[in-house]
């Protein structure tokens, strides 16, 4: 088990944006989780070093303009067929963050919901 260091809870999610780093260029990318300082950011395996700054564009579901928010990439990772980063928020504005935390956070609280009213099952010995 990892022990876990954080100070703000990271809520999981499925957000699709336009990532573009250090090196200028831009990928397809997508949110798999954040929380008030930072967020798991996966896209296309990239081959090279992926180092320094990110800006991330993200289009949450329901709005008409996209979110923008830029950090310092803390950590990388490859995985299966994508790469994922770690990144720590160094420019949003409260909007922004408002905006992304709304959506994530009611997203969380409808699956903590729907577990609540799952009924309960009971296996049977055969």
């Amino acid at each position: 088990m990892i022990d876990e260091h954080r100070k703000f809870i990271r809520f999981n999610c499925l957000i699709s944006g336009k990532a573009r780093l250090q090196d200028r260029s831009i990928k397809n990318a997508k949110v798999k989780n954040f929380s008030r300082r930072g967020l798991l950011l996966a896209f296309p395996d990239s081959n090279g070093s992926i180092r320094g700054g990110v800006e991330v564009r993200l289009y949450i579901p329901g709005k008409i303009l996209p979110v923008y928010i830029s950090g310092k990439i803390m950590w990388k990772q490859n995985v299966k067929n994508h790469s994922e980063i770690g990144v720590e928020i160094e420019q949003a504005d409260r909007n922004s963050k408002s905006e992304i935390m709304d959506y994530v956070y009611s997203g969380w609280r409808r699956r903590k919901q729907n577990e609540k009213n799952e009924p309960i099952k009971l296996e049977r010995d055969h």
